[in-house]
């Protein structure tokens, strides 16, 4: 694994021998999983890979190159391709600004050497002593996992960047033998934080409390969804709407509200890099400096993200976001602000509702109405006087994200760490009112 000087010097003697305007993104990843099904662990797997992406860009033409082969050679000779590339290509319609200050942007994780990090016998153990936790009828899978990522970035406009990050990983799923299942995903930048066995624990009492689930009609429910369930509304508001390239479509749902109450008021959504528990990566593919935005600001539509073309064309304030030159740009890192009440308080105050774990196979219906699709899994309750009365069969949602987020009542003040696209998102439960489902299962 090399540091983050060799990086620049494998960079800068790359870069020396370009003949136009070229942008190198090294991406480096390893990582220590352990895997574990049928209550066994089955394989110890250690994994690490370069992804360097040269990209080109001379006339109003864009040629890029991929590789993994971190020497030299290799990437002189992805370099000369990009580069003859180029004369077979179109001219594209617009001409590229380059980043060209500050001179480096740096973000460098102190936890990388921690003591507290789990080696392979460390996930051994722990997970060892989850298992034998279990009873009988009861079985766990799932993954427990350790990752260091490192980013360089150097472009012939002498700009430098760099990001290394340091990251743990558990998700589990306890299952009964009558099919019911709980489910949990915890992960942690800072290792000293990672608390294996309260992640574990929390889905086998959740596939405890889903034995004997009935079955419920279609219908109209008040719902609190758990984090993982929030997150696939906010990720896919910003994947739909939330960007400057949706909104330059013309099909979204966002499109001309800009300004308006689109939310209820408790909902206040940012893009925030420097959020401790998001990826803290300062910079874009571009290698322009990000900025945290503010998207949705007590319900209102404020600002959307993008990347240097789309902000000069729009005449926008540049954010920072692009997912590198000739890509598009889209918020990475978003941050829900809580509320008052944990998800504790908030299912004890509630008189009847369904508690959500999580949702799967979630799919787009309508762009222009933000309506989605999908399943619930790994865990519904009917919650009633504040308490768990009995399990519920999944169901099938159709729901608009606008309406969901119009009809929130109360948002936790307790918040969670998702793995999004790229990096972790920071997101709360939520009670909302007359959520719509759509089927049942038998």
């Amino acid at each position: 694994m090399l540091n983050k000087d060799e990086f620049y010097n494998l960079i800068d003697k790359v870069l020396a021998k370009s003949k136009y305007f070229t942008a190198i993104n090294v991406f480096y990843k390893e990582t220590g999983l352990t895997r574990f099904a049928n209550s066994e662990i089955h394989q110890n797997v250690y994994t690490s890979d370069y992804d360097i992406k040269i990209t080109v860009i001379n006339d109003k033409k864009i040629a890029k190159v991929s590789t993994n082969i971190m020497d030299e050679e290799a990437l002189f000779q992805a370099l000369r391709e990009a580069e003859e590339n180029l004369e077979f290509l179109p001219k594209g319609d617009y001409e590229y600004k380059f980043a060209k200050t500050p001179d480096f942007i740096e973000y460098e994780d102190e936890y990388i050497n921690s003591q507290y990090n789990l080696g392979i016998k460390d996930r051994a153990d722990i997970l060892v002593q989850c298992i034998n936790s279990l009873e009988e009828n009861y079985k766990a899978a799932g993954i427990l996992s350790r990752t260091v990522e490192k980013i360089a970035l150097g472009t012939t406009e002498g700009i430098k960047r760099f990001l290394s990050k340091n990251s743990e990983e558990l998700e589990v799923v306890v299952m009964h033998r009558d099919g019911s299942s709980g489910y949990a995903h915890i992960s942690s930048l800072n290792p000293k934080e990672f608390d294996v066995k309260s992640g574990f624990h929390k889905a086998y009492n959740k596939a405890k409390l889903a034995l004997n689930p009935i079955t419920l009609e279609p219908g109209t429910y008040d719902v609190i969804l758990e984090p993982e369930a929030v997150f696939e509304f906010v990720m896919m508001c910003g994947y739909m709407a939330l960007n400057q390239d949706s909104i330059k479509a013309g099909s979204c749902f966002l499109d001309g509200k800009k300004g308006k109450q689109i939310m209820n008021e408790k909902i206040t959504i940012k893009d925030d890099y420097k959020d401790k528990d998001s990826y803290m990566m300062p910079f874009d593919f571009e290698g322009y400096e990000r900025k945290t935005v503010t998207l949705i600001e007590k319900g209102i539509f404020k600002n959307v993200v993008n990347n240097s073309k789309l902000a000069e064309l729009y005449n926008e304030e540049l954010t920072g976001h692009s997912l590198g030159y000739g890509n598009g740009s889209i918020p990475l890192n978003m941050v829900v602000d809580g509320g008052q009440k944990t998800l504790d308080e908030i299912v004890k105050s509630t008189k009847k509702a369904l508690l959500i774990t999580r949702f799967h196979y979630i799919n787009v219906v309508d762009y222009r109405e933000s309506l989605l699709t999908g399943l619930t899994r790994d865990g519904v309750f009917i919650i009633e006087n504040g308490e768990i009365k009995e399990a519920v069969k999944n169901m099938r949602f159709t729901e608009g994200i606008l309406n969901a987020f119009n009809n929130v009542e109360e948002i936790s003040s307790n918040r969670e760490k998702i793995q999004g696209f790229f990096g972790h998102m920071v997101i709360p439960a939520m009670k909302i009112k007359d959520f719509h489902f759509t089927g049942k299962t038998e």
